[in-house]
């Protein structure tokens, strides 16, 4: 089949999923098309990328033209019936402006990896003859839905299937209107072999809270909350922090480590290659991740496999990726108090339990959540 993949721009450095997604429906053999809003340079030598608009003001109206001729000279009856959806000529033609690179091309299959990208596009593939589906991510019903509670309603109708990352979405998805049951629960998955083995963690009371932290500085991860907590342990226990990221936050995260007095205590690392990122976490004992808002996040798999103990905030699909007290530590979002009690609780757990329990990570991640599964999934989620 040739599926085109639409995006708001090519997977960014912390997106693994959309690459994973992307690699899966090349496995399984499909022709993938990547369409988005703009893009400078692609890294995917193999696959077409299609584009509404370049950088620069010039660059983004030529490239608008082109599309826009070419679906007049190709597919002229689906500009005609583009125009024909939305409220008001304004409407209409953004809707048009917005669909300018998809309708000129001939696809089995469209696929909006992020709900958001389907409104004001829900026509399209009816208009296109081709099917269509989304996947349900944590920006998408976690934070777009707080403005406008209603805003997927004609999304839900329109879109043939649904694929969402985990069962606390789905009930989200479900609560702003989801009504049919053509889902499919898929949560992301990482690829074993390209991880190293799991190193000896050294979990005597001297070393035993090394921790790391990996994610986008941004304020869904939970970072000035993270500081906090890293403050009142360090009145506890010796610490020692690796912090892999970077974001938006940066100034505000590295002014507050100083205001903590934490800077000798938690290193930032800011953006490292993958294979840097995989020998940082596994020579530390703990993964914090005490996100906000969170749909899964491959960063906590890929901890568990490398058997370094997650500890992780209630939020969205987190409790589904960690199983509390049995692959890890699940804490009430934003509580400080039960964060410290966890770590006081591990402090007086035997090593055996520790290891046992980082050992059940590993062995849980890769019988449910590997690239293997993720392709078995993904296969029976884009037949016809």
């Amino acid at each position: 089949m040739r599926i085109g993949l639409v995006l708001s721009s090519l997977p960014a450095y912390s997106e693994v999923f959309l690459d994973n997604l992307i690699n899966t429906l090349n496995e399984l053999n499909h022709e993938v098309v990547l369409f988005v809003n703009k893009t400078e340079q692609s890294k995917y030598k193999s696959i077409r990328v299609y584009k509404i608009y370049k950088s620069g003001n010039f660059d983004r109206l030529t490239n608008l033209l082109k599309n826009l001729i070419l679906a007049a000279l190709l597919k002229p009856k689906r500009i005609v019936y583009v125009l024909q959806t939305g409220k008001g000529l304004r409407q209409r033609f953004r809707n048009l402006v917005k669909s300018s690179h998809l309708i000129w091309h001939d696809l089995d299959w469209i696929h909006y990896g992020f709900a958001t990208l389907a409104i004001d596009r829900e026509e399209v593939g009816k208009i296109m003859n081709c099917k269509t589906s989304l996947s349900i991510r944590g920006y998408d019903i976690a934070l777009y839905t707080l403005n406008n509670s209603k805003v997927y309603l004609k999304v839900w109708n329109k879109i043939d299937k649904f694929h969402v990352i985990s069962a606390d979405l789905l009930e989200q998805a479900k609560f702003y209107g989801l009504e049919r049951d053509t889902y499919r629960i898929i949560p992301p998955a990482i690829d074993i072999s390209s991880l190293p083995m799991p190193s000896f963690k050294e979990l005597d009371q001297k070393m035993l809270f090394r921790i790391v932290i990996v994610g986008r500085m941004n304020w869904k991860k939970g970072g000035e909350f993270m500081l906090e907590v890293l403050f009142h342990l360090k009145k506890k226990f010796d610490i020692k922090v690796d912090w892999i990221g970077h974001g938006e936050d940066f100034e505000r995260l590295a002014f507050a480590r100083y205001q903590l007095n934490l800077v000798q205590d938690v290193t930032f690392h800011g953006k490292l290659p993958q294979k840097e990122v995989f020998e940082i976490i596994n020579r530390n004992n703990f993964l914090l991740h005490l996100s906000i808002q969170e749909g899964f996040s491959n960063a906590v798999l890929e901890a568990q496999a490398l058997e370094v103990i997650p500890i992780v905030s209630d939020a969205e699909g987190l409790p589904e990726n960690v199983l509390d007290r049995a692959t890890g530590f699940v804490t009430k979002r934003l509580d400080l108090n039960h964060v410290i009690s966890v770590f006081e609780e591990i402090s007086q757990m035997d090593t055996s339990d520790l290891r046992q329990m980082a050992r059940r990570a590993r062995t849980r991640v890769v019988d449910h959540f590997s690239l293997n599964m993720h392709l078995q999934k993904f296969g029976e989620f884009f037949k016809r």
